[in-house]
């Protein structure tokens, strides 16, 4: 049987460019997050909670710093055709969507952030949501396309 030739280009993209940039920036994001939270980086800034707002953007930047490093996995796991990395992919899109509404829900333990423009942050997480809803579907149909690709 002979196999479909198929445009690689946006894989490519997907490998080279869009998964690496992702790294870096979760994890530089996540440096700046443990930074601005802890007790030195919100000097001067009037949090209602502060140690709990430490404490959760410690662990919000830590966990993207995770996600960055499971981007690379991600990346080397989709350039090597293997069987799983589709889903790997899906599991880092979704969780990627979700980490902004965290963040938003983070900042909202501190009520003057958040109070005095709820609808705004609404509004961009509604937005995010609904972009992140597109990209999901269009790569799912796009992994899909390409399953006899994936069967290392």
């Amino acid at each position: 049987m002979e196999q479909k030739k198929y445009q690689m280009k946006w894989f490519k993209f997907i490998i080279y460019v869009e998964l690496f940039v992702e790294a870096v920036v979760c994890v530089l994001a996540g440096i700046f997050s443990v930074l601005l939270f802890s007790p030195w980086g919100s000097e001067g800034v009037e949090l209602a909670n502060e140690e709990l707002c430490t404490v959760l953007g410690g662990i919000y930047g830590v966990a993207l710093c995770i996600l960055g490093v499971y981007a690379i996995i991600v990346r080397k796991k989709l350039a090597k055709y293997k069987s799983n990395a589709p889903m790997l992919y899906y599991i880092k899109a979704v969780v990627l969507s979700i980490m902004p509404l965290i963040f938003f829900g983070i900042m909202g333990l501190n009520v003057g952030y958040i109070g005095h423009n709820l609808a705004r942050y609404l509004i961009k997480a509604i937005i995010w949501m609904v972009v992140s809803l597109i990209y999901f579907v269009l790569i799912r149909i796009y992994f899909k396309k390409r399953a006899e690709l994936f069967v290392n």
